[in-house]
């Protein structure tokens, strides 16, 4: 693969021909073969099959995706803006909502009117006595229980292909929880002269549609598929009237992840981006600022916090002292989901997430939406232009706070690795007199520490998320 570095400050000073490839090569990771869902029947319980007045009672399809549990109340069903402040009022509340996907016009005509009585029916397995049982329940929609892009619903129609999803949010079920998601293929990168993630994936794996006809059970098809002209993508598979709204996916790396919505949108960065915050999933426009672990010893107070910073395009993390001039915010998104078999029903351990950094130009260069590269090999923590697989981290939940996470690498797109390098920062070479001279105090003293089981590392690094203005606290030792 051809490497693209973009130089930082100090390569520049010093000469491109005294630089090391080693400095900057990526990390090594090992693919995840995964758990494909290999039965139909196990499909079957993912995908629904949705009815719906417009006037006369019309029939599409559904599917649950793989994406963390949401609250009541934290989202938002009206217009693409974020959702109300997390976690008000709910302290009490324990009922949490899955999330289905289905193509906007099954909701929403191109007259724009809306459809009426929406259900949602779904399917149940049990085993008894060595056999399958199916069960079916039937599930009323409300109004407030239906998202759907505002850009459709202000033009609707099969022009408008790149906005037809619609979400539907339903009460959770132990037995449910969807297909697996993996935000890259929803972006268009190339790297260097290869093919984005998604061309890669299209031409060494069919894609598989799967759906409820009006009358009958569930039918799938496979097929070829590519990425169009447009963007969308394009598949040769026979498929049957009435199943506008299935699941398009191919068995990425051994794991049944969706790709689009036949006839409807591909499962894009934007739509995830829109669904996260209308549903308030993920963090926006937060800094990192480190709290100090518990250890015996003398520790220093910052009274103006110690700060996650990056410095430019490709550069690499540093320790700031105090907010002022920090230039870093994240979004922290899910991005890759395993598909969840139905006798799991934690979803949460599941679930990788990346970190998106934007902020203001500096030195006349843009730093907008970068990726932070979590590179063991090299014990850094940087910048990247292309999402790469070492950008995935699990988000552990502190001890102290409710609101809290660690963040944590595993080794990619490895959701079983065990290996936990926990994001570390230290402040010994941290110098507080620079600060009365007007120099930003900074230090390099950012690693990933190597934790060998789960247990040890909760009890050795603790991090609270909570408030501080408009800053949250992250994670050290």
């Amino acid at each position: 693969m051809t490497s693209h570095h973009t130089p930082c400050k100090w390569e520049k000073e010093i000469g491109a021909e005294f630089w090391h490839n080693d400095w900057h090569k990526s990390p090594e990771v090992n693919s995840h073969k995964g758990s494909k869902l290999e039965e139909m029947h196990q499909r079957q319980m993912l995908i629904v099959k949705l009815t719906f007045d417009r006037p006369t009672r019309c029939t599409g399809t559904g599917f649950y995706v793989n994406i963390p549990e949401v609250k009541p109340g934290w989202y938002t069903c009206d217009g693409d803006g974020s959702a109300s402040a997390r976690g008000q009022n709910l302290e009490n509340t324990k009922q949490r909502y899955d999330i289905i996907l289905t193509a906007g016009h099954n909701l929403i005509g191109d007259d724009g009117q809306m459809s009426k009585n929406i259900h949602v029916e779904r399917v149940t397995i049990v085993a008894e006595n060595g056999n399958l049982v199916y069960n079916k329940d039937d599930i009323p929609v409300s109004e407030s229980q239906v998202m759907i892009s505002e850009k459709y619903r202000q033009n609707p129609g099969t022009y408008n292909s790149h906005n037809d999803w619609r979400v539907i949010l339903v009460e959770a079920n132990d037995g449910m929880h969807g297909f697996g998601i993996n935000l890259p293929f929803g972006l268009d990168n190339k790297e260097g002269e290869n093919e984005s993630l998604i061309q890669q994936a299209l031409k060494s794996h069919q894609v598989t549609i799967a759906g409820y006809q009006p009358q009958g059970p569930i039918k799938s098809t496979s097929g070829p598929g590519r990425v169009g002209r447009a963007g969308e993508i394009e598949y040769e598979a026979q498929t049957e009237p009435g199943i506008s709204g299935s699941p398009v996916w191919l068995p990425y790396q051994g794991l049944d992840t969706v790709i689009a919505i036949h006839r409807g949108s591909r499962i894009r960065f934007e739509l995830l981006e829109q669904l996260y915050r209308r549903t308030n999933l993920g963090y926006f426009s937060k800094s990192l600022k480190a709290t100090q672990a518990e250890r015996v010893g003398n520790i220093v107070d910052y009274a103006k916090g110690i700060y996650l910073r990056f410095p430019g395009p490709g550069g690499r993390a540093k320790v700031r002292l105090g907010a002022e001039g920090l230039q870093t915010t994240f979004d922290v998104l899910p991005v890759l989901t395993e598909p969840a078999k139905t006798n799991e029903s934690n979803t949460g351990d599941r679930v990788h997430y990346v970190f998106r950094m934007h902020g203001a130009e500096e030195g006349g260069e843009s730093r907008s939406h970068q990726w932070v590269l979590w590179n063991i090999d090299l014990n850094k923590v940087s910048l990247v232009q292309n999402i790469h697989p070492a950008c995935l981290v699990k988000l552990l939940d502190g001890r102290k706070l409710a609101e809290s996470f660690q963040v944590v690498y595993t080794g990619g797109q490895n959701l079983n690795n065990r290996d936990y390098y926990a994001l570390t920062v230290e402040t010994k070479r941290l110098r507080i007199e620079d600060e009365d001279m007007g120099i930003p105090t900074e230090t390099s003293e950012v690693s990933l520490h190597k934790v060998n089981a789960r247990r040890d590392l909760l009890s050795i690094i603790i991090s609270d998320l909570k408030p501080v203005d408009q800053y949250y606290e992250s994670v050290a030792i």
